[in-house]
């Protein structure tokens, strides 16, 4: 079994307190990001997969995922894997977009459900035995799988904390949520 465990990360609400800046747009927080940093420095096989708004920078073509990497390293995200050469980025892949799940859902599907249904679509395409979400809305995830922050304040040297201590003992072996 692989040692890679992901991470579906939100921004909103994870990375910045929702604040908008003059030009319409939220940034990632310094303090946030530290935060997000410790996690990636303590757990090394970690990888991220974007569960937020910014995947349809990739979804509208403005940009690959190399770029929103390298987008989110010039806000000082280390996302570089030191066991790769500091050559590959360890923001590997985004969520499906809305219009996608749709698609197989229907229009009836709540966005909360959405957003379920985008990473454990990805969970079961890519095989993925170890993982969490962390997001700011209240996602109806298995509790085991499923950090929330609180929008207001961002993650939390708490939710760091609980996001480390969860992947730690997730045993290699751990099968996807459908299969608990």
């Amino acid at each position: 079994m692989s040692r890679v465990l992901v991470l579906y990360l939100d921004i909103y609400g994870v990375l910045n307190a929702h604040k908008i800046l003059p030009n319409g747009y939220c940034t990632i927080e310094p303090e946030y990001r530290d935060r997000l940093n410790r996690i990636l420095h303590e757990l090394p096989d970690v990888r991220i997969v974007l569960s937020s708004a910014w995947r349809y920078l990739v979804h509208g073509g403005s940009m690959t995922v190399r770029g929103l990497s390298n987008l989110m390293m010039s806000h000082g995200v280390d996302l570089y894997c030191a066991d790769e050469g500091m050559t590959k980025s360890r923001l590997v892949a985004v969520t499906d977009s809305d219009e996608f799940t749709r698609r197989e859902f229907g229009d009836g599907i709540d966005s909360l459900q959405l957003r379920v249904e985008q990473i454990l679509a990805d969970v079961r395409r890519e095989g993925i035995g170890r993982w969490l979400a962390v997001d700011d809305l209240a996602l109806p995830l298995p509790s085991d799988r499923f950090v929330r922050t609180c929008g207001e304040t961002g993650l939390t040297d708490a939710d760091v904390d609980e996001i480390i201590r969860r992947f730690k003992a997730m045993p290699e072996d751990a099968e996807d949520a459908e299969d608990e």
